[in-house]
């Protein structure tokens, strides 16, 4: 039913903001670390350390971001929360690193190239329409987000069960039981 649909989602919207807001400080405190650190060195003239200090925190970045895909996966799936469902999402990407970045950039890739091909039409009609057209380019956008978005979920989850099979020995039946379970509520 619809409503219990969205009575679960709703329980879980809360816990899955608190991980993004947690990833999201995360980054940018790597970020303004990394900044704070390269104006230091070109404050004492030596700029030759904040390069190595920049593919640092680039490289941080990444790893950070990689390693905590899963953590909305794991709130929705396994009720795990906050720091609990990162460290969880941490877990599941141990000894999968590459896996899961080179699934991830190709799938932003195909992402990419489906989306300008669906709005490639709208875009071409639009500069012929003037001020207006902006109006085609922009159902045009969200026309290609409504057909890719759903695609790089899709993706991002199968990893996530791919792992936990690969790891736990996962299989249907528990998934299915985890997803009933009042516990998983």
């Amino acid at each position: 039913e619809v409503g219990a649909v969205y009575a679960f989602a709703l329980r879980r919207l809360g816990s899955i903001l608190w991980v993004l807001v947690l990833t999201t400080l995360a980054l940018i405190g790597i970020l303004v670390a990394a900044l704070g650190l390269t104006a230091l060195f070109a404050a004492i003239h030596a700029w030759p350390l904040a390069i190595p200090v920049f593919l640092g925190a680039v490289v941080l970045i990444v790893v950070v971001y990689v390693r905590w895909q899963f953590s909305s996966a794991v709130v929705v799936v396994e009720g795990g929360r906050g720091t609990a469902a990162l460290r969880r999402s941490w877990g599941l990407t141990s000894r999968a690193f590459w896996k899961v970045l080179g699934t991830e950039l190709l799938t932003g890739l195909l992402v990419s190239i489906a989306s300008t091909v669906l709005s490639l039409i709208p875009t071409l009609l639009s500069g012929a329409m003037g001020y207006w057209g902006w109006v085609v380019r922009a159902v045009g956008a969200a026309a290609a987000s409504v057909v890719t978005t759903p695609f790089a979920t899709i993706v991002l989850v199968l990893l996530y069960f791919d792992q936990r099979i690969r790891k736990e020995g996962l299989d249907l039946s528990i998934m299915a039981q985890e997803l009933r379970s009042p516990a998983a509520s």
